[in-house]
């Protein structure tokens, strides 16, 4: 048997606007790149208006593994 593991997320996605844009972004970046944190600033600033996020207001989440 295969495991798996599946979600399925319904909501609706919007556009986040500049504040929840930065923090989101600057999230990432001390997640991912924690040791570059003033770089990663310098190039969020630098490409911040031609950037977007996604978020998506979640209403419903369906779930289901399988572990063999």
């Amino acid at each position: 048997m295969t495991n798996y593991a599946s979600v399925m997320v319904f909501g609706t996605a919007k556009i986040a606007d500049a504040e929840e844009k930065r923090h989101a972004l600057t999230l990432l970046l001390e997640k991912y790149c924690p040791k570059f944190m003033e770089e990663g600033i310098k190039h969020l600033e630098e490409d911040f208006d031609v950037t977007n996020v996604v978020k998506v207001e979640i209403e419903h989440i369906t779930g289901k593994a399988r572990r063999g």
